[in-house]
């Protein structure tokens, strides 16, 4: 489905969960249609209810590779309005084997 927010088209990506024990039963992630960067996040419980939203901004190239500067983390449920800010202050590049992301070598933790 398309969306607009701050009058940008986005694309919005509906991902369920697959297992019942999963922290958030759907996320709704807004990605922006020409730049391909996410922009908002909204998750929810399984009951339906709203529980957190996060918003992406302050996109930078970093070490090379375009990267996301700033989440913004608000709770839905919290009603003091706090909000939970990252932003990427350095960034060490290592090399990694791709033996490390096989399925198995996730499930020993290696």
């Amino acid at each position: 489905a398309s969306h607009a927010i701050d009058g940008e088209p986005v694309k919005m990506i509906k991902l369920v969960a697959a297992r019942a024990d999963a922290p958030y039963a759907r996320l709704d992630l807004y990605v922006n249609e020409s730049r391909l960067d996410p922009v908002k996040a909204v998750l929810y419980t399984f009951g339906g209810k709203l529980l957190k939203s996060a918003t992406f901004s302050e996109p930078a190239m970093i070490n090379g590779r375009r990267m996301i500067g700033k989440t913004t983390i608000r709770s839905a449920i919290e009603r003091s309005g706090s909000e939970t800010v990252f932003r990427i202050a350095s960034v060490n590049t290592i090399k990694v084997n791709s033996e490390q992301f096989t399925l198995h070598a996730l499930e020993v933790g290696q």
